[in-house]
């Protein structure tokens, strides 16, 4: 044992010390590559629903608007958007005008001049809040992920 303690003295030490910052670096580079890419869009999309969710409650001040939500899944990349409102009060050029302009504003506070790319790489559901109990509302318009065009059905009723 006499023979390596020169050795344990000196090499020793500093191999630990060089296997411990090989270590570190080591996780660290493991950890930055293993990060999946857009490690945000939970943050991103926790925004844009929030975004929306605020100017949604402009509404409250047109006449006709019964209710409004939001919801969806941020792991699909899915939002969907609520609105309760009286037919007879708000046409449906008008309820377009409406949604049009909450995208538009949700955009804004994100940051974008355009809705269209702020919701890009999100499915987007417009659906009538109905008075039933159970199941989905009716849908109004749809923009597929991808897509930037907001597809409208052919009649709200």
């Amino acid at each position: 044992m006499r023979m390596f303690s020169w050795w344990a003295k000196t090499t020793w030490k500093r191999d630990m010390y060089v296997a411990g910052l090989q270590a570190v670096l080591f996780t660290a580079i493991l950890l930055v590559v293993s990060q999946p890419s857009g490690s945000n869009n939970l943050s991103e999309y926790m925004h844009l629903t929030n975004a929306i969710s605020t100017n949604l409650n402009e509404l409250n001040q047109e006449p006709g608007i019964t209710r409004m939500g939001v919801a969806g899944n941020g792991n699909e990349r899915l939002i969907k958007v609520g609105i309760g409102w009286d037919h007879d009060k708000v046409t449906e050029a008008r309820m377009k005008e409406l949604i049009d302009r909450v995208l538009s504003h949700a955009a804004a506070s994100y940051g974008e001049r355009d809705w269209q790319q702020s919701f890009l790489t999100y499915t987007l559901k417009i659906e009538e809040i109905v008075d039933t109990m159970g199941g989905d509302g009716k849908v109004m318009a749809e923009k597929p992920a991808g897509t930037t065009e907001l597809v409208w059905s052919n009649s709200f009723r």
